[in-house]
C-alpha cells in the first residue's frame, strides 16, 4: 500500500521520499514488568561475579591495519591482530596457568640407568636443551607455537573467510594444555 501526502498538513509541502505513518492505537513500548537486566542488576550473586569480573587483568588489545595488496581488489583489505608479545605477556601473568608453566629445559629417562630417553614436550627435547645453553645464565626459553586455522565466516554472502594466527606457549604443561580451556 502506497501512503500518499495528506491535505490536514497544508503547511508542509510534499517531498520527494518515503514516507511515514504509524497505524494509530498500535503499542509503542513491548512489557511492562522487569527485563532480564533489570533481574541480572539487582541479584547479589550477579554484582558479586561482575565486580570479579572487572578486577581481572585486561587481555591484549585488538589493533586494525590496512593490508595493501599487489593488485588490486574490489574491497579494501584489513588486517586485525593483536600484539603477539603482549599475548605472551597475557599468558605468563594468566592466574589460571601459573602452576603449569615450565621454564626449564630437561632431559627425561624411563630409569636412573638413562637407557632410553623420554621425549614428552618441547623442553624436554634436543633443540631447546641446545637453544638453552646459547643462551647467558638465568635466562628464559619461551616457547611459541603458531597455528593458522582459515574460517569460512559467510558463503552466500560474498564468500568471505578469515585466517586467524594463533599463539600459545609451548611452556605450558601439554597435560594441561589437553584438560583445560584458556
Amino acid at each position: 500500500m502506497e501512503l500518499a501526502w495528506e491535505p490536514d498538513q497544508a503547511e508542509k509541502p510534499p517531498i520527494d521520499g518515503p514516507m511515514r505513518k504509524d497505524f494509530q492505537g498500535a503499542s509503542n513500548t513491548f512489557g511492562r514488568g522487569q527485563t532480564f537486566m533489570d533481574t541480572f542488576r539487582e541479584d547479589q550473586t550477579a554484582k558479586d561475579l561482575r565486580s570479579r569480573i572487572e578486577i581481572l587483568p585486561k587481555g591484549p588489545e585488538w589493533k586494525a591495519m590496512a593490508w595493501q595488496t599487489q593488485y588490486p581488489t574490489k574491497h579494501p583489505l584489513t588486517g586485525y591482530y593483536c600484539d603477539p608479545l603482549e599475548c605472551l605477556q597475557y599468558l605468563l601473568r594468566n592466574p589460571l596457568i601459573k602452576d603449569h608453566i615450565n621454564f626449564t629445559s630437561f632431559c627425561l629417562w624411563t630409569n636412573t640407568g638413562k637407557l632410553m630417553r623420554i621425549y614428552s614436550e618441547w623442553l624436554s627435547g634436543d633443540v631447546a636443551w641446545n637453544m638453552q645453553e646459547q643462551l647467558p645464565e638465568d635466562a628464559t626459553l619461551l616457547g611459541t607455537i603458531l597455528t593458522l586455522d582459515k574460517t569460512q565466516l559467510t558463503v552466500m554472502t560474498g564468500h568471505c573467510s578469515a585466517c586467524p594466527v594463533l599463539i600459545s606457549l609451548a611452556d605450558i604443561d601439554p597435560d594441561f594444555q589437553k584438560n583445560a580451556e584458556i
